[in-house]
Order: structure tokens, then C-alpha cells, then sequence
């Protein structure tokens, strides 16, 4: 643990005759010059415990290789997203290639709910186009917090098959990836949980699939979408028995004002999305702004599975 913390002139380290620890977090952390190490395939083995921390910022590393690592036997690989330091690669902002992600297992994961964490584990990764986490087996984790936060040339992301029933946050989740084109596997999420800023500044996903029950809580308090301009032209979905109120929110301003008539006829029906093939019902409150639409348009809202009212 610690071991290398802070050599801020380290460029190249050849750790290839270091035996595996028990504990290997925050190994490198804050070794910011740093940019090759060979023998890395031998630092994380079945007898490591702690492997949180390991890379955070190494901001000149480019690329890593840990398809050797070992972590079946690790109880601690990241950390919450509510601590001052993150996550494994959290703040390597050159980092472009990760070989042998695939290879991360959380089956080893024991001890109290801090170490059921991926918070930030991802924070600031900004040369980092496309990422496959498919694999991963999530089941355990309860804490999702900045996990991709600023990492502003994501392109796309799989997270397909992934099991966020104990979740507790996605706070900040995807926070300021603004290349962010398409996210796979997050229309399966239904687990209520904290999502403070989960999409704020993605501006270029299409349809953002939102895991909570009532919207006015999502947009109003916690500002899934703040500072986002461009909401009226995306698809909205949110999970089963929701209350879908324009009447509460302004979907283009983060002050939560009412939608203006202009806000009402971009939105509805073209917008809504199409709950039919999905099973889940919903409700679509338009209180005082009903006159607005025409019987065509709410025949249409109707058609993809919503109650207006």
C-alpha cells in the first residue's frame, strides 16, 4: 500500500521482481510523470486484498496492461464516491487503452458497505473512447457515484446485463460525458437510488432511461438534467408506476419554472417514450397546459402507453 505514492518524477518503474501484497492501494497515486511500468501483471495475485486507488493520478500513463491481475481474492477495489481520493483509474487524463478489464472480478468482495464501491473509479478518464464493462458481475456493488464522471471523449459504454438491485447512488454517474453517444444496459435499471447530476451534461445521448418513480423528485430536487439546454429533443423513459408531471418542471432550465406552451407541443407526443413493448404504465399529468395539445396529439401519447390526464 502507498508504496510508490507521490514519486511525482517517477516516468519508468520495473516492478517485475516485487512479489504480489496484500494490499496494493494507492500504489501508484499521484505519481503524475509516470508512464511505463513494466511487471504490473504481477502486483494485484489471488493473495491481494485492497486494490483501490492503485492509478489515480497517473496523468501522463497512456496505456495499462492488467490481464494478468488476479482480483478473485480482493475484498476493496474501488472506493465511495463520497471519499476525498478515487478510484482505480480515477484522474489519469491521458490514459486511451485499458487491456484485461475483463479480468476485474468482485467476487471477493467482504467487509463493511464502503468496500462495495466503484465510486469514481473512472473520474476524469479523459482520452478514453469506448469502454466494455459487460463482463463485469456488479450484483454486490452499492455505490455507482461518478464512476464515469468527466470523461468527456466516452463515446459509447456496455453495461449490458448489469445488476444494480443494491444500489444506493448514481450520483454524478455520468456527469459531463459530453461525447457520450450510447449507453447499453441502463434501460434494465429499476432500483430507486440517489441520481444527483446522473446525466447532467450528456448532451448527446438520444433517450436517457431513469431509474426512479416520480419525475418532479428526478428533474426538481435531484437535478438528474441540470444545466442541460437541448432536453426537449430527447427521449425520456422512466421506470414502471411513474407520475410524468410538465406541470413541476421546466425540462430546458435547471430552476424547475413552469413549462412554457411552446415547451408543451415540442415535448408532446413526439417525445414521450414508447412504453407498449416495454410493459410498464404511466401517467402523463398536463394540469392547466391540456389545451394545448390537440385530441390527435393525445390520441397519440395514448398509442405509446400513457394516461393523460
Amino acid at each position: 500500500s502507498n508504496s510508490f505514492n507521490h514519486c511525482e518524477s517517477l516516468t519508468t518503474i520495473d516492478i517485475s521482481n516485487i512479489q504480489s501484497t496484500s494490499n496494493a492501494g494507492q500504489t501508484f497515486q499521484y505519481c503524475t510523470k509516470l508512464t511505463k511500468i513494466i511487471g504490473i501483471e504481477k502486483l494485484v495475485a489471488t493473495r491481494t486484498k485492497v486494490a483501490h486507488s492503485i492509478f489515480e493520478h497517473c496523468e501522463s500513463l497512456e496505456s495499462i496492461d492488467i490481464s494478468g491481475w488476479d482480483t478473485s481474492g480482493c475484498n476493496q477495489l474501488g472506493t465511495p464516491s463520497s471519499y476525498a481520493y478515487g478510484g482505480m483509474f480515477a484522474s489519469c487524463y491521458k490514459l486511451k487503452t485499458i487491456t484485461g478489464l475483463n479480468n476485474i472480478k468482485f467476487s471477493g468482495l467482504s467487509g463493511g458497505s464502503t468496500n462495495f464501491s466503484l465510486g469514481k473509479f473512472f473520474r476524469n478518464c479523459y482520452e478514453l473512447t469506448s469502454l466494455d464493462l459487460s463482463s463485469w458481475d456488479v450484483s454486490k456493488i452499492v455505490d455507482f457515484g461518478e464512476m464515469f464522471y468527466g470523461c468527456k471523449k466516452l463515446q459509447t459504454l456496455n453495461l449490458t446485463g448489469w445488476d444494480v438491485s443494491l444500489n444506493t447512488t448514481y450520483g454524478g454517474m455520468f456527469y459531463g460525458c459530453t461525447s457520450l453517444t450510447e449507453i447499453k444496459g441502463t434501460e434494465t435499471w429499476t432500483k430507486d437510488a440517489t441520481t444527483t447530476g446522473m446525466y447532467q451534461k450528456t448532451p448527446l445521448l438520444n433517450t436517457y432511461y431513469v431509474p426512479l418513480n416520480d419525475s418532479s423528485s428526478g428533474w426538481y430536487n435531484n437535478k438528474i438534467f441540470t444545466g442541460d439546454s437541448s432536453l426537449a429533443s430527447k427521449t425520456i423513459v422512466w421506470k414502471n408506476e411513474i407520475n410524468y408531471s410538465f406541470g413541476l418542471v421546466n425540462l430546458t432550465e435547471p430552476n424547475g419554472v413552469y413549462l412554457s406552451q411552446k415547451h408543451v407541443q415540442d415535448l408532446i407526443p413526439e417525445h414521450l417514450g414508447d412504453l407498449t413493448a416495454t410493459g410498464k404504465t404511466a401517467t402523463l399529468t398536463l394540469g392547466g397546459y391540456s389545451s394545448y395539445l390537440t385530441e390527435d396529439e393525445i390520441a397519440q401519447a395514448v398509442a405509446k402507453g400513457w394516461v393523460v390526464q
